[in-house]
């Protein structure tokens, strides 16, 4: 039971962080950095949007999906175990080290939601005093769904404590 449960969680995983929307929310905050990096290279909002996007870097670096998948992988099949009445468990270094990689990328969620926290804040300060109108309401949207799709990926994660 509880082995089906964390391949049910690993395959929400998976579908929220491999789907393609967040690549987009990702190219367009590549992208809105890129239009103002002349006009606002040391200001604070900037420096915070720019805090995400290498949070967001490393998340695709160190493919989290594919350690999930890995993961998955390494659980037994309950059907696959009756049959042959004999069950193939993974080896300890390897779970130990899948588990490892998963944690990493727990930890870096929750820094790249503390950055997003940060950014949004700042941007809508910046809404509040009438500056930089459009960057700050692209910029508020995008960070509050970027927080949205990877607070609820946080707490899938956070699920996989049985």
């Amino acid at each position: 039971r509880c082995l089906a449960a964390l391949r049910r969680r690993c395959r929400l995983c998976r579908q929220r962080l491999s789907g393609s929307g967040l690549a987009a929310e990702g190219r367009i905050l590549r992208a809105v950095l890129y239009v103002y990096h002349s006009r606002l290279l040391r200001h604070r909002q900037y420096l915070a949007m720019q805090q995400v996007e290498q949070c967001l870097k490393r998340l695709w670096k160190m493919n989290l999906v594919g350690c999930i998948e890995t993961l998955a992988e390494l659980i037994p099949r309950k059907n696959t175990c009756q049959a042959h009445e004999e069950c193939l468990v993974p080896s300890q270094p390897m779970l130990e080290t899948v588990a490892l990689k998963v944690l990493g990328g727990c930890k870096l969620i929750l820094r790249l939601l503390d950055c997003c926290c940060k950014a949004f804040l700042l941007s809508v300060k910046h809404l509040c005093s009438e500056e930089f109108i459009l960057m700050n309401t692209v910029a508020s949207g995008l960070l509050s769904r970027l927080w949205f799709v990877f607070s609820n990926v946080c707490l899938i994660c956070c699920l996989f404590d049985l």
